[in-house]
Parts: structure tokens; sequence; C-alpha cells
């Protein structure tokens, strides 16, 4: 436990955020903010929200904009309401999250991007390459093999057993149906290395066939090369430069790794939520870490929950978001707040109104890299807390009409059932 509160103070999500930043820039890259994460303008049936960090590049990928450099780094804010079902069951999805990104438009060679790579990972971060596996797309009767990509990798010295071809499910990425496209290749890491004993060890190679929807391996780096784009019509043509580097690496997933923890919510990302949640619950009760049959109430998972949902709520309302809204994307959010709000008052025993005293918390660990959630916390923390209040005396007079409606009822009723929605 000592061990794991240094490699956290050590290894902060701020730290390594920063560390990134200043590894790509001081390789000619230049650092812009993170884009909105609310999408304003749906290009190439994009999602409703940025889902990663290349979605703001695609003018860019599509020749209908010119890039500000050749080569850009930041750290995107994204959301993935597609995941949420997933969200406090399992330790890798997330909601929101950050996603390090680094992107060369025709300025980088398939050599230098993975040099880059692996140089921040083993001699920047020093984490053994033998606790790292890597992918790359192995052709699918229609696109080559890039065996470009595994010649690269093998020369750099990535022996052939933590080197594996992979199906274009896996390795030819894109956006969705029609847009940029290209094949890519991902680097894993052994959890099974957290906390082992012989974590730097060099003979601490697995001898279990590797598979890669195990949850002994967490995708840690995708580096996608962008070449093509698909049209509407089905066709496919060559992006405007020749080779477009695109690459994303999960905060949340890098800090698990870095603070030597079991799961994302262990990190500095969300233990201080954790944490405040436990102060507001009556009940005094602590996160223990516990998944699937051991976390029997579900504690556990209601922690993880509010905590991954309440980001989201922040990062969407600092855009301006108001979940009264029509639109498709409001109703997500007004979904997922109410989700929260019932899970943090009936499993954790928070009370009403809670959900704003934990607003704070994330305007203070993600203010600097966002400004926009630092300048608008007093906005946040009040549209929080009315929708709070809304939706409770809401639910409340819901509850009243539907016993109202049963109490009248008699032996063969039927109640229509737009009558009992509320919210």
């Amino acid at each position: 436990m000592i061990q794991n509160i240094t490699s956290r103070i050590m290894n902060s999500s701020k730290y390594l955020r920063e560390l990134f930043m200043k590894f790509f820039i001081s390789r000619s890259h230049l650092k812009i903010p993170s884009g909105p994460v609310i999408v304003k303008h749906n290009l190439y049936n994009q999602s409703d929200f940025t889902c990663a960090g290349v979605q703001q590049f695609i003018p860019i990928l599509v020749g209908e904009q010119e890039p500000p450099a050749k080569r850009l780094v930041n750290s995107q804010k994204c959301i993935r309401l597609n995941d949420k079902d997933l969200v406090g069951y399992d330790d890798q999805h997330h909601t929101f999250f950050e996603m390090l990104g680094n992107w060369s438009f025709g300025d980088c060679s398939k050599a230098e991007a993975l040099q880059f790579v692996w140089e921040f990972l083993t001699q920047t971060l020093s984490i053994n390459p033998s606790h790292l596996y890597t992918t790359y797309f192995g052709g699918d009767g229609i696109h080559d093999a890039d065996t470009e990509t595994r010649d690269i990798w093998q020369m750099m010295g990535v022996p052939n057993t933590h080197l594996f071809a992979c199906n274009a499910e896996r390795n030819l990425w894109s956006l969705g149906d029609i847009g940029p496209f290209g094949t890519c290749t991902e680097i894993h890491f052994d959890r099974r290395m957290i906390n082992s004993k012989d974590k730097k060890s060099k003979n601490n190679e697995s001898q279990t066939p590797i598979n890669f929807d195990s949850p002994h391996l967490m995708e840690l780096w995708n580096i996608v090369f962008m070449k093509y784009n698909r049209h509407r019509d089905g066709r496919v043509t060559p992006l405007s430069s020749p080779l477009i580097v695109d690459t994303g690496m999960g905060l949340e997933r890098l800090c698990t790794i870095m603070q030597n923890c079991n799961s994302t919510y262990e990190t500095d990302l969300f233990q201080p939520l954790i944490n405040r949640m436990s102060e507001l619950s009556p009940h005094n009760l602590t996160y223990q870490g516990h998944w699937g049959h051991e976390d029997s109430n579900e504690k556990d998972t209601a922690f993880r929950i509010v905590s991954d949902h309440i980001r989201t709520i922040v990062a969407t309302f600092a855009e301006g978001l108001h979940i009264t809204s029509t639109r498709k994307y409001a109703r997500k959010i007004k979904d997922l707040f109410k989700k929260t709000a019932i899970i943090s008052n009936t499993k954790l025993g928070l009370e009403r109104g809670s959900l704003a005293k934990l607003v704070p918390l994330i305007t203070k660990q993600l203010g600097d890299a966002h400004p926009d959630l630092r300048i608008n916390e007093r906005n946040i923390i009040e549209k929080v807390a009315n929708e709070e209040r809304r939706l409770w005396a809401q639910q409340d007079e819901g509850f009243k009409h539907i016993e109202n409606i049963l109490s009248n009822l008699t032996r063969g009723d039927s109640v229509p059932g737009n009558s009992l929605s509320f919210y």
C-alpha cells in the first residue's frame, strides 16, 4: 500500500500528462488544446460526442483545412456512452476519459512514429519492454498485411513472441462506416506485472498464451496510419497526405500502470472522488475494490459508476449543455444524470443534492489541463445542484401520481404506460 501511495505521488496524472506533452514538444510537435466533447457539426456520421482525439482533425485529414502545424500533440477530453453499461463492472472502460495523442500530417515516417512511442514507454517511463505486447494488421483479403510495421517492430528489438498479426476488427481503424481509416498497431501491457515483486525483472516472461481479449492485457496505445477515406457511395480514395499518423493513449490506463494500481479507480483521478463520497455517506462506507461476486451488494460498483459518470456530467455542463434540451445528446446525458443521482442515493446513501459537492474535485484535478472546467466551476456546481433538485422533485411528484392512480384502480383496470413516466 505504501508503495502504491508513493507511486501515485511520483507519477501523478498531472505529471504524466505534462511529461507526455514535453516529450513530443521536444520532438517538434505543437501543443494544442483539447477540442470540445460535444460535436457541433456532425460530419461523416460521427457520434454526438468526441470519442477520439483525431475527431477534430477530420477536415484536415480529408483536405478541407490546413493543419496549424505538421506535428501536433494534445490531451483530448473524450466521451464514449456506448461503454456506459460496462462502467463499474469492469476496470478499463469509462464514459469520460482523456486521450493523450500526437499527430503527424505527412511529416513523420512509420519508423519515426513507432520510435517515439517505444522511447516514451521504455525509456522516459522505464516500462520493461518484456511487459509489452504489440499487434499489427495481418491483412484481410481486401487490404494487404502491414508487413512494414511488423518489420519496424522487429528491427527495434520486439521479439516475435510479443508481436502478433491481427485481423481487421482489431487492426483496421476508423471512426465509423464512412470517413478516414487506416491500419493500426496496438501496444498492450501485461497487467499481471502490476504490484509484482519482480516487476523490473527482464526474465519475467509469461508462459501463458496471449489472448488480447483477456483482462490480463490492457490496451495502452494505438498508433493509426491513416491513408484512405471511405465515401458515402462506398468509394475509397487516398487522403490528402501520403501518411497521417494518429496516436492515442488513455491517461487513465497509463496512470493505472505507473501508479501501480489494480484498476483505474485506484488512481489519483478517481480516489479523491471516491474518498469524498465515503465522507458524505452516513453509513461510513469505504471503497474496498471488490468486483463481481465479491461485491455482493454492489457498493463498490456504485462508487465506480458515480465517480465515472459525474466526470462526464461536469465535462458536458462546462460546455453549456442543458439536459432539458430536446437534442438527442442532451437526453443521453439526462439519463446518465438520473442514473448517477439515484445510485448515489440508494446504493451509497448520499443525501439528495450531494453530487454538486463532487464538482470542485473534478475541476481541481482537470482544470490546469482543461481551463474551461475551472473557469466554469461555479456555473457547473449551480447547474448540477439545480438539476438534482428538479430530478428529485419530479420523482417525488411522479410517485405521488402513481400512488393516486393505483389507489383508484379496480379489478380489471389497466394503466397506460405513458401515464407512469416522469422526469
